[in-house]
């Protein structure tokens, strides 16, 4: 990433998707903080909306962020 036009466009494109809660894109760490619920999208999924904004990515499961899933109404 090397401006905020990068920026805007990773957020949008993650922020479209079902599951996504937040994102975080940081330039000067060239990173993407993403928290989600992966029972309703996968890192795979995330990660392949950033490389269609026309840019890299590099997946670091360990830094994935993850949702409880919500109780369940009984």
């Amino acid at each position: 990433m090397t401006c905020t036009s990068c920026v805007a466009r990773i957020t949008r494109a993650v922020r479209r998707l079902d599951g996504v809660h937040a994102v975080r894109v940081d330039l000067a760490t060239d990173a993407v903080i993403v928290t989600y619920d992966p029972a309703r999208v996968s890192l795979d999924t995330i990660a392949a909306a950033v490389v269609d904004a026309r840019l890299g990515v590099s997946k670091r499961r360990s830094a994935a962020v993850h949702c409880p899933a919500a109780p369940s109404a009984s």
